[in-house]
């Protein structure tokens, strides 16, 4: 295949996934789910949450913190590939959204740190806030100030077997 695509100009690009998962989004709810875990029992949390009435787009999470009330969307990434395309996505939907609060959750992977590394100032323009910030801060059902960017892991698929990447 690699070559048929050489041949016509074309670059070639494919995904696997491992077949003993059955959900191909695994990774993601695990991701998630470490956050919740880290954030503890203070926050109700609603998942594939719709952007705006009739929109197929949704936020992988919302969290509400039961006392003080603050909330934020969760986007959910396990593999930074496109740093264009991500903020893209995002700031679509916030802009659909009413602009809420937004933690870009993102794997705690060799792969991803490069690519924030990288990426550099581009995403920390519109996420400010890193993990250690955002999660005192929301742990204690604070809202950080600005969008945050929170890099966990490890990242667990339903089984409970780690997730590298």
């Amino acid at each position: 295949m690699t070559v048929l695509c050489r041949v016509l100009g074309l670059d070639f690009s494919a995904r696997i996934y491992p077949g003993r998962r059955r959900l191909r989004d695994g990774p993601q709810i695990g991701l998630v789910r470490v956050l919740r875990v880290r954030l503890g029992p203070d926050w109700i949390w609603t998942y594939e949450v719709s952007v705006a009435v009739g929109d197929q787009r949704a936020w992988d999470a919302r969290a509400r913190h039961r006392v003080t009330g603050v909330t934020f969307v969760v986007e959910a990434e396990t593999r930074l590939r496109d740093a264009q395309a991500l903020l893209r996505r995002i700031h679509l939907k916030q802009e659909m959204d009413g602009q809420p609060r937004v933690v870009l959750l993102v794997a705690a992977t060799r792969h991803n740190r490069q690519a924030l590394v990288e990426a550099g100032d581009y995403i920390g323009e519109s996420f400010p806030i890193g993990t250690r910030a955002a999660l005192h801060k929301l742990s204690q059902g604070v809202d950080p100030g600005r969008d945050c960017v929170v890099v966990l892991g490890p990242v667990v698929d339903h089984g409970g077997s780690p997730i590298s990447g």
